[in-house]
């Protein structure tokens, strides 16, 4: 079941308090792992997916203490592709011959509880397909 819709633009004030309280879609991979199999049939002794997922939910833990948010992390590659973000979708939308118009660059929720927030890079009205933007260039 879908959960509940929230319309607020991407990096707003709101965005990003959600984005410190809640797992997001873009991360919630950090909290998949297995432990690996040797090549003798023991279980790997290297837990390093397990400490990522207990230090991504204590993140997400600590967020909900903070009063403040915190400095937005600058980077050459992230402020190129917020740059070209808006154009590379325009462009997406062209080649696949879809009206821009169909498609919402807004945030929502999709599970009933809350617990995750995902934001598309777009969506489309209908709840057909959505979009996310990568950017290719590391500087």
């Amino acid at each position: 079941m879908r959960g509940n819709k929230v319309e607020f633009e991407q990096g707003s004030t709101e965005w990003l308090w959600k984005r410190i309280n809640l797992f997001t879609a873009s991360e919630v991979s950090t909290l998949i792992w297995e432990q690996k199999t040797l090549k003798d049939g023991t279980l790997s002794s290297v837990k390093t997916g397990y400490d990522a997922a207990l230090k991504y939910i204590n993140e997400k833990v600590a967020g909900n203490f903070l009063t403040t948010l915190p400095e937005e992390v600058n980077a050459k590659a992230l402020d190129w592709g917020k740059f070209w973000e808006n154009d590379a979708r325009h462009e997406f939308l062209a080649l696949k011959e879809i009206d821009a118009a169909l498609v919402e660059t807004k945030s929502a929720y999709f599970d009933k509880e809350n617990l995750l927030l995902v934001s598309p890079d777009g969506l489309a009205t209908n709840n057909e397909f959505g979009i996310e933007i990568k950017c290719p260039i590391t500087l």
